[in-house]
C-alpha cells in the first residue's frame, strides 16, 4: 500500500520485485496474479504529457513559420514550454507533492494555456512592429512593450479564469480527489 507522499510507481515496482522473490517459495501450482496494476495508467499518463508537450512545440513552430514567417519568435513561445514543465516538477518536488493523474493533467492543460498566451502576445507584437525600423532597438522595445501591455490584461484574465476552473477540485476527498491537495498548496505557498 502506497503511503501519502510516496512515489506510487516505485512502490509498484518494489511490490513486483518482492513477488518475484517470494514466488519460488510458494507451493507448486500457486501463483500471485495481480488484479489491478496502476503502473500502466501512470505510464500512459506520463506518455500523454510527453506527447502533449511535443505536439504543442511542433504546432507552435508550424504556426509561427506559416503565419508570422519569423524563426526567432518561435523561441519566445517554444522555449518556455519545457522550462515551465521543469519548473512545475521542481516546485512539486520542493513542496513534497508527488505527481499523480490530476497534477499531470493540470500540467498538460497549462501547456496549452502557455501556448495560447505566447501566440497572442507574439502575434500582437508583430502586428505593431509593421512599419517600424527593426534596426532601432529602442523603438522596437518600446513598440513591443506597448503591444504586450495592450493584450497583457486580457491574456492574464483568460489564464486566471482557467486556473479558477480548477478551484472546485480542491475540496474533493477520497477517490475523486484528495484533501492532501490543500495541504500541498499550503506547503507550496509557505515556500
Amino acid at each position: 500500500m502506497a503511503r501519502t507522499g510516496e512515489n506510487t510507481k516505485d512502490v509498484i515496482d518494489r511490490v513486483k520485485q518482492k513477488i518475484k522473490e517470494i514466488e519460488p517459495g510458494l507451493p507448486p501450482g500457486v501463483h500471485i496474479v495481480p488484479f489491478y496494476d496502476r503502473s500502466q495508467l501512470i505510464e500512459a499518463t506520463v506518455d500523454t504529457l510527453r506527447h502533449s508537450l511535443i505536439e504543442e512545440v511542433i504546432l507552435v513552430t508550424l504556426a509561427h513559420v506559416i503565419f508570422l514567417m519569423h524563426f526567432r519568435s518561435i523561441l519566445v513561445v517554444t522555449v518556455p514550454l519545457p522550462l515551465a514543465v521543469l519548473c512545475s516538477f521542481l516546485l512539486m518536488h520542493h513542496a513534497h507533492v508527488t505527481s499523480n493523474v490530476m497534477s499531470l493533467a493540470g500540467i498538460a492543460i497549462a501547456i496549452g494555456v502557455l501556448v495560447d498566451a505566447g501566440i497572442v502576445v507574439t502575434e500582437n507584437a508583430f502586428r505593431h512592429l509593421e512599419g517600424v525600423d527593426t534596426n532601432d532597438r529602442g523603438r522596437v522595445l518600446e513598440t513591443v512593450m506597448r503591444a504586450t501591455r495592450l493584450v497583457g490584461r486580457p491574456t492574464f484574465f483568460s489564464m486566471a479564469i482557467i486556473i479558477l476552473a480548477f478551484v472546485p477540485f480542491l475540496p474533493l476527498q477520497g477517490r475523486k480527489g484528495s484533501s492532501s491537495i490543500r495541504l500541498h498548496l499550503r506547503r507550496l505557498l509557505r515556500w
